[in-house]
């Protein structure tokens, strides 16, 4: 019953992957980009929506909450984990000046839309992080997605659920 899960999750972290290596060969700093990172959760979010209602199809109309649940998370467990070993990668092996890049795109940020106290704190943080991506925060963004994935996946469970 979880291969529609299966399938989903793997098709919608692929399509995640294109898009963000479409993007970084057009240029990193738009693959930085936050807006980037958060709207390619339509895909995620197509794809757990794509489980649950195949699921339902193939349950003739019937998809209890739980399954709908477990449909959902399974999928954006899958996509996100290609993803961040995607992203992991990228930071890590293909262009190691990743972190450069998005420390100067927040300090460029910082100078447009900030003044005065709230830039000079804003410079001190960001000249005392560390933007490399270890392995502790894939993990972690692993963790802290899994939390959101699991609250879209309750959501969606509510929206398609249908009881027998």
């Amino acid at each position: 019953m979880k291969h529609y899960a299966i399938s989903a999750g793997l098709v919608s972290g692929l399509l995640t992957i294109i898009l963000f290596g479409a993007i970084y060969s057009i240029s990193p700093r738009w693959m930085l980009h936050p807006f980037l990172y958060w709207g390619s959760m339509v895909i995620f979010l197509g794809g757990m929506l794509g489980a649950c209602l195949l699921a339902k199809r193939r349950g003739n109309g019937v998809l209890s909450f739980r399954e709908g649940v477990r449909h959902g998370f399974l999928t954006f467990v899958i996509a996100n984990c290609l993803f961040l070993v995607f992203y992991y990668l990228l930071f890590n092996w293909v262009n190691p000046e990743l972190p450069q890049i998005q420390l100067e795109m927040m300090q460029e940020y910082a100078e447009q839309n900030l003044m005065g106290k709230e830039l000079r704190d804003q410079k001190e943080w960001l000249a005392t992080q560390d933007f490399t991506l270890q392995f502790r925060d894939l993990i972690f963004g692993f963790a802290r997605g899994a939390i959101g994935g699991f609250l879209l996946s309750l959501i969606i469970a509510l929206v398609v659920r249908q009881e027998a």
